[in-house]
């Protein structure tokens, strides 16, 4: 999706969303119709803040025991009903697989987030995780090497580069 096309969809959205009939549906504030604004300008689309809260949450209670492995999954499902076209919301429910060692339930889905957003540096580092669990070290490797390309955020970058560096040594011992 070009960034202009983005920008006009988001922007329509924000004047939809302030305008709206039901007031449950509409901004609730000024205040936080000006935090949505301030989230696209950092490049951020409000939909991601409230994914990430979402997710985070979402892990917590199933870390902690406060919820059962289909009660988070089902949470995470929840999430994509709702944002079915934001790459983002994707991802954590194959984070979740992941740790659930549903590897390929985990490839499937971050195929879908790739699929939307072929430039989302995180699903090809995810993809990687999971294509090197189940042995698909040089499909692995590749899309590890994408993510890179792509750019990860610094401290997600120095993790990759030392998978890589690992990975590479492992394949040439092969």
């Amino acid at each position: 999706m070009n960034y202009i096309f983005r920008s006009q969809k988001t922007l329509a959205r924000f004047r939809l969303k302030a305008i709206e009939r039901e007031s449950n549906k509409r901004y609730q504030t000024a205040e936080s119709l000006l935090k949505a604004i301030r989230s696209y300008r950092k490049g951020r689309d409000e939909d991601e803040d409230e994914i990430d809260k979402y997710v985070f949450e979402t892990q917590e209670l199933f870390i902690s025991g406060k919820f059962k492995t289909s009660e988070a999954e089902k949470k995470l499902k929840e999430l994509i009903d709702k944002y079915p076209q934001t790459p983002k919301s994707y991802i954590g429910l194959g984070e979740f697989y992941n740790r659930c060692q549903r590897y390929q339930d985990a490839i499937r889905v971050f195929n879908k987030a790739i699929e939307l957003n072929p430039k989302f540096a995180m699903a090809y580092r995810d993809m990687a995780l999971s294509l090197h669990t189940v042995g698909q070290r040089n499909d692995a490797i590749a899309n590890m090497r994408k993510a890179l390309k792509l750019g990860l955020e610094q401290s997600i970058e120095k993790h990759a580069l030392k998978l890589m560096e690992l990975w590479d040594k492992g394949s040439k011992h092969s």
